[in-house]
């Protein structure tokens, strides 16, 4: 009975001694990804599209990137 006792205080104890029990988020670990989606700017913003020439058999267009915005190859 002591035994049991002591297992059910240390299971108790030692999570609100971690604070588990907090109320406040605890920050995130190393190398998880964060959500800065709001720092970026729409696709549509990012890469412009335009015509550049056009006849009846073909068109050439142009996407042109923001500053600091890139495409590559394998994407």
């Amino acid at each position: 009975m002591r035994r049991l006792l002591c297992l059910i205080l240390l299971l108790v104890a030692l999570p609100a001694g971690a604070g588990l029990f907090d109320s406040r988020p605890a920050p995130a670990p190393l190398g998880a990804p964060l959500n800065n989606s709001a720092d970026f700017l729409p696709v549509r913003e990012a890469f412009q599209l335009s015509l550049v020439d056009s006849s009846a058999e073909s068109i050439t267009l142009r996407f042109v990137a923001a500053e600091g915005y890139y495409l590559y190859k394998h994407r």
